[in-house]
Formats: structure tokens, sequence, C-alpha cells
């Protein structure tokens, strides 16, 4: 992806999710000037059903990791093995730097939500509901599996 973020609403990244404000985002966006990389946990406490009347979801979110970062283009890397999430970023996908380590996959499946499909990967770009003219260039998408059926590996090239 090539990305810079001319507003602090803007954002583009890789997002892990399984069910539905049950996601990880490592995603890059601008905070007081600075382009930022940061990755975010996303939950939300849901009561009943979307189509029954008294329905409540309350979504949070917490920033596990930020760090300033330079230059339009970064690649991305998430490994999995098992429950656990290892995120990277860098310049060169034979140097990258680990962000964050061991995030705990199993906040993506929360056991009071049924009917999950699995665990999906999406590169997405955002403006938060606002106006913007700005795009997210994602020049390639990379997923393998490896010889263990639990260790997946995501590089996502913006």
């Amino acid at each position: 992806m090539n990305f810079l973020a001319s507003e602090e609403n803007e954002t583009a990244g890789l997002a892990i999710m399984q069910a539905c404000n049950h996601q990880f985002r490592l995603e890059r966006s601008l905070e007081k000037g600075k382009q930022i990389l940061r990755l975010v946990q996303c939950n939300s406490e849901i009561n009943g059903y979307p189509h029954q009347p008294q329905f409540q979801c309350i979504t949070t979110e917490k920033e596990l990791a930020k760090t300033e970062v330079e230059g339009e283009e970064i690649i991305f890397k998430v490994s999995a093995e098992g429950q656990s999430y290892n995120f990277y970023f860098g310049k060169e996908e034979e140097n990258l730097q680990l962000l964050y380590e061991n995030a705990d996959g199993r906040k993506l499946n929360p056991e009071s939500v049924g009917g999950m499909v699995g665990t999906m990967l999406c590169m997405f770009a955002s403006s938060n509901g606002k106006e913007s003219k700005n795009s997210a260039e994602f020049e390639w998408f990379d997923y393998t599996e490896t010889e263990l059926s639990c260790n997946v590996q995501a590089i996502l090239h913006v």
C-alpha cells in the first residue's frame, strides 16, 4: 500500500476480524501532524441479536502499539501460530520490525456471539465517515499457509 494520511480521520491498512466489532487493525494514520502506524484491538459486548428490539452493542477500542513511520510505502506482515498473532512492518520484506507480539486471537471470537464463519483478512481504507479525496494503493497481498495447519502468514505491501 502506498498511503499518506492527510487528515487525522484517514486510515488504511490490514484488518483481521471474525465477528462484527471484534478485530485487530494494523493501520496507518495521522496524529498531531505525524504519520503513525498503530495496532488497534476492537471488541464489543453484545446483548441480544441485531434484529431484536432490545439489542445493545457497546464497542471498545484499545491501542496495543504505536510508532511513527516515514515515507509513503510500507509493508505489513501478520503471522499466526495457534491463537497468537504477531504484527510486523517495514520498508523491505527481508527486514521487517516487530510492532506487537502474541496478540490474543481469542479476542476475535467471543463466546457470547454465535454463527462465526472463520477469521477474515482484509485490506481497508477509510475516512471514518468524513469526506476525503485521499486514496490508498495496495500493490500486492500474499497469503501463505506453512507446514503447521495452525500457522498462517499474511503479508501486505502497503
